[in-house]
């Protein structure tokens, strides 16, 4: 029964950090366009359709609000999981894993919020500087991150 459980383990923590990789990657592009400070239509190149930048960029930001919600519910079922494992050995050899969620604790909870200082860096500029306006945004599209952050702590 705890293969299952060591499994799942290892799966959450997989998706998890793949959420976190992909997070990352959109604050960045987030943070690209608060650079440009340049807001003009763009074409998806999948769909083969124009967007209307603010729509194209509000898209993009429910996608990495989607993105912290599938971390923190990844990392919730790392933690259930680990739970459930009696073994200390299979228990200390999962933690020793390779994955950045499995590292030490400030390295965990830096790969968490790390998508959320590139929004806060984006909205800064989006926002010429305004640093509450800046923190309130990027604070709320990473309330999940945050969430993250919580769990994260508590898989070990």
């Amino acid at each position: 029964m705890e293969n299952i459980h060591i499994d799942n383990f290892k799966a959450a923590i997989s998706n998890s950090e793949k959420a976190i990789y992909l997070s990352f990657l959109i604050a960045v592009f987030v943070w690209t366009i608060a650079q440009s400070q340049a807001l003009n239509d763009f074409n998806l190149p999948i769909l083969g359709f124009n967007v209307e930048a603010k729509k194209g960029v509000l898209i993009v930001m429910l996608l990495y609000m989607a993105l912290g919600a599938q971390s923190t519910y990844c990392l919730k079922v790392a933690k259930d999981n680990m739970k459930k494992i009696n073994c200390p050995y299979i228990r200390s050899a999962l933690l020793m894993s390779p994955s950045v969620l499995n590292g030490a604790l400030p390295i965990r909870i830096l790969a968490v919020v790390a998508p959320f200082m590139v929004l806060f860096s984006a909205m800064y500029m989006a926002f010429a500087g305004h640093v509450g306006l800046s923190f309130l945004v990027a604070g709320i599209y990473s309330i999940f991150h945050f969430v993250a952050a919580s769990y994260s702590i508590e898989v070990k």
